[in-house]
C-alpha cells in the first residue's frame, strides 16, 4: 500500500512511554524515521486511516553555516498530518523516504519548525547580488551611457584649434537637428498614434509657427533664449525618462527624487555658466548659430541673479544626492545596478562640463541624440512587429530591412531636405528648423508616457507604477 499501516507501526503510547523505550533501545525500529534530508529524527503517532500524526522532532547536526554544523530542537504541531515524500535520486525508496507534511510536499518545500527555525536557516545562505535590469541589453546599454565620452573628449583635444572646433561642434549641431523630425514621423507616419491626441497634433504646428514669427518679431534675443532653454530641459527630461526605465524594471518609486535631483544637477550647470568668466571668451570662438548664441547671451546676462543662486543650488543638490544614494542603499539587492550605472555616468557628465563647459555641451547635446536612435529602434522594432498595424510607418519597420532600415531611409530623407533648404530664404528655413524642434519637444512629452500599455510592453516595464 501506499501509506504506513497499523502493522508497521508502533501501538499508540504516551510520549513519555515512546521516549523510555527509545532511550532504553527497545523501541520498534519503525517508531523513529530518520530524515536524511534535513538530519533530524521523528517519533510518530499512528492514526486509524493510514496517517501519522508528528509528536516530536529533534533534529540532528545536519544544517552548515561558514563551515560549523548546527543542530537545534524544535517541536511540530502535534496534530498536521505526515505523508512519505518522494524519493530523490541518491535517497531512499518511496516506501522508505522521510515523512513530512502534506502541505511541504504541494509547496515543494522542506516542513519548517516555528518561524524561528526558518530564520535561522536563512542565516548561512550566500545573497546573491543585484542583478542589473538592461533596457536594450549590457552593451548597448553600457554604450549608449558613456555615448557623451568620445564627444567630450574630441572637444577637449581640439580646443586649441578653433577651425577643427567649430566643425566638430558644427556636426554635433547636425546630429541633434537630425533626431528631431524623427518625432514627426512617429505621430503621423502611425494613424493610431496620431488619434491619441488629434486636436494637439492637427494644431500644434500652426501655433508653434505664429508663435516663432511674432517671437523674431519682438526680439530674436528671446526666441533663442525660450528655445535653448527648452531644449536643455528635454535633454534632460530623457535622461530622466531612461532612469525611470531601468527603475521601473525593478519596481522602484524613486522617481519624485530622481526628477528633481538631476533637475538640481542641470541648475548648477547653468548658474555655473552664468557666472564663469570664461563663458563669453567660449561664445566668441564659437559659430553656434545665431539661436544658440543668443541662448548663450540671454544666460550670461543673468549673472548677478546666478551669483545668489549658485550656493543654495549646490547644497540641495548635494542634499538630493544623499537621500538618493540612501534610498537606493535601502532597496539592497532590489535596487537596479544598470540605473546605477546611468546616473553615474550623468553625473560624470555634468562634472566634466563645470570644468571644460564647451566639450560638456558637445557630450551632453550628442549623447542626447544618440540615445533617442537606440530607444526609437528599439521601440520600433518590438511594437509593429507583435500585432499592431501602425499604418505606413508599421509597414516600413514590418519591411524585410526592419527598424534599421527605416531608420536609415529617414537619416537619407533629412539630408536631402538640409541640401535644399541651401537654397532656401533663410528666414523661412529658421522658422521650419524652429518649427520642427518644437514639434519634437512638444510632441515626446505624449508619446513617451510609460503609463501607456503600447510604451510599457516596448519597454519591457510594468504599466502599473510601483506603490
Amino acid at each position: 500500500m501506499g501509506g504506513p499501516t497499523d502493522a508497521s507501526l508502533p501501538n499508540p503510547g504516551s510520549r513519555f512511554l515512546d521516549g523510555a523505550l527509545a532511550a532504553s533501545g527497545q523501541a520498534d525500529s519503525a517508531t523513529r524515521i530518520a530524515n536524511d534530508q534535513r538530519g533530524v529524527a521523528r517519533t510518530d503517532r499512528a492514526k486509524p486511516n493510514g496517517e501519522v500524526d508528528a509528536v516530536d522532532v529533534q533534529p540532528l547536526p545536519r544544517r552548515i553555516d561558514g563551515g560549523r554544523q548546527h543542530g537545534r530542537a524544535c517541536r511540530l504541531t502535534p496534530n498536521e498530518p505526515l505523508r512519505r515524500a518522494p524519493a530523490m535520486a541518491d535517497g531512499p525508496p518511496v516506501s522508505e523516504g522521510p515523512l513530512v507534511r502534506a502541505t511541504d510536499l504541494t509547496n515543494h518545500t522542506e516542513p519548517s519548525c516555528e518561524q524561528g527555525r526558518g530564520q535561522e536557516a536563512n542565516a548561512g545562505e550566500i545573497e546573491p547580488r543585484a542583478r542589473p535590469a538592461w533596457i536594450r541589453g549590457p552593451y548597448v546599454d553600457v554604450a549608449n551611457a558613456l555615448a557623451w565620452v568620445p564627444f567630450v573628449l574630441a572637444a577637449h583635444f581640439v580646443e586649441g584649434d578653433r577651425a577643427a572646433l567649430n566643425m566638430l561642434i558644427a556636426g554635433v549641431l547636425l546630429l541633434s537637428f537630425v533626431h528631431q523630425p524623427l518625432t514627426v514621423a512617429l505621430v503621423y507616419g502611425d494613424p493610431q498614434e496620431y488619434r491619441l491626441h488629434r486636436r494637439l497634433f492637427t494644431w500644434a504646428p500652426l501655433v508653434l509657427v505664429a508663435a516663432i514669427v511674432i517671437g523674431q518679431a519682438v526680439s530674436l534675443m528671446l526666441v533663442a533664449a525660450v528655445a535653448g532653454l527648452w531644449n536643455a530641459e528635454h535633454t534632460l527630461l530623457q535622461r530622466y525618462g531612461l532612469t525611470r526605465i531601468y527603475g521601473r524594471k525593478v519596481g522602484d518609486d524613486h522617481g519624485g527624487l530622481e526628477r528633481w535631483m538631476l533637475q538640481s544637477w542641470l541648475l548648477v550647470v547653468l548658474a555655473w555658466v552664468a557666472v564663469d568668466a570664461r563663458t563669453p571668451g567660449f561664445l566668441a570662438r564659437l559659430n553656434l548659430g545665431a539661436n544658440n548664441a543668443g541662448s548663450v547671451q540671454a544666460l550670461t546676462s543673468l549673472r548677478p541673479l546666478a551669483l545668489v543662486l549658485l550656493p543654495p543650488l549646490a547644497v540641495t543638490a548635494g542634499v538630493l544626492v544623499v537621500c538618493w544614494l540612501r534610498a537606493e542603499h535601502r532597496r539592497g539587492r532590489a535596487a537596479n545596478p544598470a540605473k546605477h550605472l546611468y546616473l553615474a555616468s550623468t553625473a560624470v557628465l555634468f562634472v566634466l562640463t563645470l570644468v571644460d563647459p564647451i566639450a560638456g555641451l558637445a557630450g551632453y547635446v550628442a549623447a542626447h541624440s544618440i540615445e533617442y536612435f537606440m530607444v526609437v529602434h528599439g521601440v520600433l522594432g518590438k511594437k509593429y512587429r507583435t500585432g499592431v498595424d501602425g499604418g505606413l510607418l508599421g509597414r516600413a519597420v514590418r519591411a524585410r530591412t526592419g527598424a534599421a532600415g527605416f531608420l536609415a531611409g529617414y537619416v537619407v530623407v533629412i539630408a536631402a531636405v538640409l541640401f535644399a533648404s541651401q537654397a532656401g530664404t533663410p528666414s523661412v528655413v529658421t522658422v521650419v528648423f524652429l518649427t520642427l524642434g518644437g514639434m519634437h519637444l512638444l510632441y515626446d512629452g505624449f508619446i513617451w508616457k510609460l503609463r501607456r500599455a503600447a510604451v510599457a510592453s516596448s519597454l519591457n516595464v510594468s504599466v502599473q507604477r510601483p506603490v
